[in-house]
């Protein structure tokens, strides 16, 4: 089931420029289907929190790490000196989240900000070598900020067709562990 969530994700936000470049998606019907029953299903319980209490979260984490942000724009934990798991593509995700949503008295963090940390994961999965061997858990959030900062236009033109083509050098067979050849 796991692997059906990601695969339902990943379909979910490619767009129609990265669907002509890659081809066909094969399991369209089965993302169709699976997208269609998990909208039938209800949450079993709310959790009582806003969008704006979500948000309120984002912020501090983004705001909290966003001084451990490196030259190159990943995100180094402050304890053992270099980056762990998917710190740098989740915080590109929330970087982009709070670019776009307004936050009151909060000041979102620089755009520049969030365009290293993107980039730096676009780079890391474009090489196969990801912080703790995490490759498996970037693509998502990498994705997510890619769509908000094409969305919302909130880098240039050239940025984004950087970013992009370092993910259409992404390989399956050596950036994520578990896929097997054939598994398409």
């Amino acid at each position: 089931m796991h692997s059906a969530a990601v695969a339902v994700s990943l379909a979910a936000i490619l767009s129609a420029s990265a669907a002509s470049a890659i081809g066909p998606f094969p399991l369209e019907s089965t993302v169709n289907a699976a997208l269609a029953s998990a909208r039938a299903m209800p949450l079993s319980r709310p959790t009582g929190l806003s969008r704006k209490d979500y948000v309120a979260l984002v912020a501090d984490v983004v705001g909290h790490f966003q001084q451990f942000q490196d030259a190159q724009g990943r995100i180094i934990d402050p304890y053992m000196h270099e980056e762990i798991q998917y710190s740098t593509p989740c915080y590109a995700m929330g970087c982009f989240l709070l670019a776009t949503e307004p936050l009151g008295a909060t000041k979102p963090p620089p755009i520049e900000s969030c365009a290293a940390a993107l980039n730096a994961s676009a780079l890391e999965l474009a090489s196969g070598v990801c912080a703790s061997n995490s490759c498996n858990f970037f693509t998502k959030p990498v994705m997510l900020a890619l769509r908000l900062a094409k969305e919302h236009q909130l880098v240039p033109p050239a940025t984004i067709a950087e970013i992009e083509a370092s993910l259409r050098r992404i390989d399956p067979l050596k950036d994520y562990h578990g896929f097997q050849e054939g598994e398409a």
